[in-house]
């Protein structure tokens, strides 16, 4: 049960002191936190009380809450704290200030493919350690990954997970990134639709766009259904093939945790002389699988990274201003999709009946919150 405090001044919040607001949510902003005695920067998720009206509302932030505490990783954000008072809930979480992979890779135009190798080495880290756990992600997207200070990824944003012991059927999550078996209305695997969330994610990050757009979402569908897409040129060969594996349309095709780990490119990005162009550290963040980062555990969190891959520091002006954004060092690729925008919602539907028509269906609850109809739409 989280601790009740009393209202705050609006200055601070048990050993809190609160800054200058970072983001914005659904039910409240997020505030940079510092703590008084430590100086430690935290990021405070406030939860407006009077906007969690509905059910479904509530038990989104319940069952969001309750996967938080469940889940440690050095690749996904920790929760460390819940204050609770008469009219807000504060979430007190892991401050991660190297902001969204979505804005690093525009700024970049694409991410060459040594350090895209770490980011998604640590990326399948943290999907390997989520489903472990039974718990399936279904929004993975660059805007859902965070970077640490030292450029370390971090998953959030768990609006849309739940708890599973078998298939699920529930439409959810953005367009862009969803498996065709989701976009069909169909049954699912949970690891191998967040698999082929990363997939996209992969192509993304090498190439700089997304492999899946149309501004007609009839179209769209249909491209995913098919897995129609086109890997560039100047992709190296390698993780063009792990692309393939991983947008295989048929899921019981589509390439493993155990098939992506044994990859020549996730083993260490290959030079053409057949020399590893990287090398990891085994058991660096003290997980089976060796994710490219050095950390060690710390008494005041569960994780402290040290320095991994540094890149320079680029500041561009307003970063939502996509066009002429681009490193000088890469070409830009020559597509009607070369530059990478924010996912869109991917449902007109606003009823419950107009879901239906994508075989939203009861799937098991998380177990804190009992009678959960999970019923998560796509959005952006």
């Amino acid at each position: 049960m989280p601790r009740m405090a009393r209202p705050p001044d609006g200055k601070s919040i048990g050993q809190y002191v609160i800054g200058k607001s970072i983001g914005e949510g659904t039910f409240g902003k997020v505030k940079l936190g510092t703590h008084i005695l430590t100086g430690e920067k935290v990021a405070v998720k406030i939860l407006e009380k009077s906007r969690i009206i509905e059910v479904a509302d509530v038990e989104r932030v319940a069952r969001e809450i309750h996967i938080l505490k469940m889940l440690r990783h050095p690749h996904i954000i920790q929760l460390y704290e819940i204050i609770e008072t008469s009219r807000q809930l504060y979430l007190l979480m892991e401050y991660a200030s190297g902001g969204e992979l979505f804005d690093y890779i525009v700024k970049h135009q694409r991410v060459q493919e040594v350090e895209a190798c770490k980011f998604f080495r640590q990326i399948i880290t943290a999907v390997e350690k989520i489903h472990d756990m039974r718990v399936a992600h279904r929004d993975l997207k660059p805007e859902n990954l965070l970077l640490d200070d030292n450029q370390n990824i971090k998953i959030v944003d768990f609006g849309l997970s739940n708890t599973y012991t078998g298939r699920l059927r529930t439409a959810c999550g953005s367009p862009c990134y969803a498996a065709p078996e989701m976009i069909a209305g169909h049954e699912y695997v949970p690891l191998l639709s967040d698999i082929w969330s990363c997939g996209v994610i992969l192509f993304t990050l090498v190439c700089g766009y997304l492999p899946f757009e149309d501004p007609s979402t009839p179209k769209l569908y249909d491209k995913i259904l098919r897995g129609d897409y086109t890997a560039p040129d100047h992709i190296g060969p390698m993780v063009a093939d792990l692309i393939r594996a991983m947008l295989t349309t048929d899921p019981t095709k589509r390439l493993r945790i155990s098939g992506i780990r044994a990859h020549p490119w996730y083993r260490g990005c290959l030079r053409a002389g057949g020399q590893p162009d990287i090398v990891f550290r085994e058991g660096g963040c003290g997980v089976v699988t060796p994710c490219g980062c050095e950390s060690m555990p710390s008494p005041w969190s569960p994780w402290v990274t040290l320095p991994a891959m540094s890149v320079a520091e680029q500041r561009a002006g307003d970063v939502s201003m996509l066009a002429g954004l681009h490193s000088p060092s890469v070409t830009p690729p020559m597509s009607p999709h070369s530059l990478l925008r924010r996912t869109q919602g991917l449902l007109p539907a606003k009823t419950k009946s107009d879901l239906l028509g994508l075989g939203v269906a009861r799937v098991m609850p998380a177990p804190e919150v009992a009678g959960h109809e999970d019923e998560a739409i796509f959005l952006d």
